[in-house]
């Protein structure tokens, strides 16, 4: 039997977690930020406030915000005034759904799903070349019902900020990534 300190994983654990993470290295996965060595599509990016033809107010400048937040959190990107900008990031909201997922045994919501499909495209300043874009760009997220009403905008307006990050972060890392 072979000696191991009180405490320390097993050596199969320990090979195994190493195992993994060499294969997600030759896979070309790596942990952490965005590499600023990798050529991105613009080192200076404006984003102007997106359009909004959906019936819900004011999520143009959640989204919009979003999306500023995820570019000046990002190394190797700047978010700057539409005049220094190489690119601009545009979007339009397309349609919010919002949908009953789950009803009590009296059929009063107890759960809704929201789904927000935007279109966005990154469009180079000097001569207006589309350098990306995703025409339907889709992001879901579910909240809690309630009959107070302050609550409930409350949960609403939570769970479109949580979808706002997940759809800026999503598209910006497709964006630098290329895909």
């Amino acid at each position: 039997m072979a000696f191991q300190s009180k405490g320390s994983p097993p050596r199969t654990v320990v090979a195994l977690a190493g195992m993994s993470l060499l294969v997600a290295v030759a896979c070309g996965y790596h942990l952490g930020a965005h590499s600023c060595e990798s050529d991105v599509m613009a080192k200076n990016i404006a984003i102007p406030l997106f359009q909004n033809l959906s019936q819900e107010p004011r999520l143009e400048n959640l989204l919009t915000e979003a999306f500023r937040d995820r570019i000046q959190a990002l190394p190797c990107v700047s978010l700057c005034s539409r005049t220094q900008a190489d690119a601009l990031l545009k979007g339009k909201i397309l349609s919010v759904e919002s949908n009953t997922v789950a009803v009590d045994e009296e059929f009063f919501a107890l759960e809704y799903r929201m789904r927000v499909v935007m279109a966005v495209s990154l469009v180079r300043s000097e001569d207006g070349e589309v350098l990306w874009r995703d025409d339907s760009l889709q992001e879901e997220v579910s909240f809690y019902a309630t009959s107070d009403p302050l609550l409930f905008k409350d949960n609403r307006e939570e769970a479109l900020m949580d979808l706002a990050s997940r759809m800026s972060e999503r598209a910006v890392d497709r964006i630098l990534l290329g895909f």
